[in-house]
């Protein structure tokens, strides 16, 4: 059984206001290509297919033809699909039965019947290209609070979610057919891009541990943080990451696609890296540099070469307008400085100081509680009883914001 496990597209997503459709669309073709080339028995998307629950017209174009193109390759994969966090499930959805015609299954929402939990109908059988069964995927959605036994007590949050995967994996007919889990979670030891993903749950609060996949699972393709990692020191429980850098301080990451085939039961997999089409430099690298220095270097950047750039300059009395002085050296470019920062005594600290991120756009809603809390409270910590509540809040509210 051979399969590619992908995540957290975020179709529609822009960067400082700058579009990523173009980057999106290369992303698309090189993995048709990549599809094409392999021949695998399935792809794996674990979330996050879209940037809002509700994506604009271009976006939904653009999954709607790569879902046509994979269905018109020879052989053609089956396509499995949960939503994420940022997916609105329902929309995901709503298709269900015109996809399926196409070897596309999608699980947005947790399936129900009635009131009661559908475990089976996460269950997907993969074929082969004779029809014969290959294996199975426990295809899981993201869990919003609503979606779990006890779903309003955030301490049973947890083990509630715990009881909805093995619940899953109780309905999975026990015959030695490879079993692959997907999920788009927090995983206990992930690491977090602080500038792009947004939190879900508590954070830490309620991050799942490893052990919700028991050893029976051959591989948990994970979906929602954007760096690629394997969890627990596990080669089987892997988040493959986001196949663009969402935020600028993505820009060292690796950005891939996971080919994964297993044997025996066992799963190994190799990373097959996604092409940058656009670059995100940084001057300096690191630190802040002298506004000369740092004009210098944005005056040597190719006029025709597209970039996102993000500059840091020496604070020191009388410096100009940094934006307009960018933006005129930048003018004739292709790329563009997305953002501008000045470090030193003068201002207060650099762009990813304690304080929090340089933009307001780039403020999550916890760096907020925590700089309200701090202005009222400078003499206390902000209590996890209180953060606790607050991401209780914050996870009605996208439950709400995903069915509009």
């Amino acid at each position: 059984m051979r399969f590619i496990h992908t995540s957290d597209w975020h179709l529609g997503h822009e960067l400082h206001d700058q579009d990523r459709r173009a980057e999106h669309q290369a992303f698309l073709a090189w993995l048709l290509a990549l599809l094409a080339r392999e021949t695998p028995h399935a792809l794996l998307i674990a979330g996050d297919i879209f940037h809002t629950s509700n994506p604009s017209a271009a976006a939904v174009r653009d999954w709607y033809r790569f879902l046509m193109a994979v269905s018109r390759l020879d052989p053609s994969p089956q396509v499995i699909v949960i939503g994420g966090n940022h997916d609105s499930g329902p929309r995901l959805d709503a298709p269900r039965e015109l996809l399926e015609h196409f070897r596309v299954q999608v699980v947005g929402n947790p399936p129900r019947v009635g009131a009661e939990l559908d475990a089976a109908s996460m269950i997907v059988p993969v074929t082969g290209s004779d029809g014969g069964l290959l294996g199975r995927v426990a295809a899981v959605p993201y869990l919003r609070p609503a979606d779990l036994p006890g779903g309003e007590d955030p301490d049973r949050w947890v083990e509630a979610a715990r009881e909805v995967y093995a619940s899953v994996f109780r309905a999975v007919p026990d015959d030695g057919l490879p079993l692959v889990a997907m999920g788009h979670a927090y995983m206990v030891g992930g690491q977090v891009s602080d500038l792009s993903e947004r939190k879900i749950f508590g954070g830490n609060l309620h991050a799942f541990p490893s052990d919700i996949f028991p050893p029976r699972v051959a591989y948990a393709a994970l979906g929602h943080l954007h760096r690629a990692q394997r969890i627990g020191g596990q080669d089987r429980l892997r988040y493959c990451g986001s196949p663009i850098p969402l935020a600028l301080d993505e820009r060292a990451y690796p950005h891939q696609v996971r080919v994964v085939e297993i044997t025996c039961g066992v799963a190994t997999s190799r990373a097959e890296e996604v092409p940058r089409t656009v670059l995100l430099p940084r001057f300096p690298v690191a630190g802040a540099a002298p506004l000369l220095e740092v004009e210098a270097a944005l005056r040597a950047w190719p006029d025709d070469d597209a970039a996102w750039i993000e500059v840091c300059v020496e604070d020191s009395p009388g410096l100009p307008d940094l934006r307009a002085r960018v933006d005129e050296i930048m003018a004739r470019k292709r790329a563009r400085v997305l953002r501008v920062g000045r470090e030193g005594k003068g201002v207060g600290g650099g762009l990813a100081d304690s304080d929090g991120p340089a933009e307001l756009s780039e403020w999550q809603p916890e760096d907020i509680l925590r700089r309200l809390w701090t202005s009222r409270h400078p003499d206390d910590e902000l209590p996890e009883s209180l953060l606790a509540d607050f991401y209780e809040l914050h996870a009605v509210a996208l439950a709400i914001e995903s069915e509009a």
